[in-house]
């Protein structure tokens, strides 16, 4: 399955926004808005330091914050 980029490993509805926010191994942090249907990525790496295996994902719905994990610490993707 790795070989086919895409798969949600992470998502999460942003109440106030109505945005759908997703994390993948190969895409990281995309964002589909409400009227557009389609995923936008929205970050890919943090402090010149690129993520490798994004996980897991939650939002502050107070704040707005939005909180995953990169595990590529502890896993490695096989076609990266």
């Amino acid at each position: 399955m790795e070989q086919v980029c895409g798969r949600p490993l992470g998502l999460k509805f942003k109440e106030v926004t109505c945005e759908l926010y997703i994390v993948d191994a190969c895409f990281v942090l995309m964002v589909v808005r409400r009227n557009s249907g389609v995923a936008k990525q929205l970050a890919i790496s943090a402090e010149g330091v690129s993520f490798r295996f994004t996980n897991a994902l939650d939002i502050d719905q107070d704040t707005g914050i939005i909180y995953f994990i990169d595990m590529s610490i502890l896993l490695q993707r096989l076609y990266a």
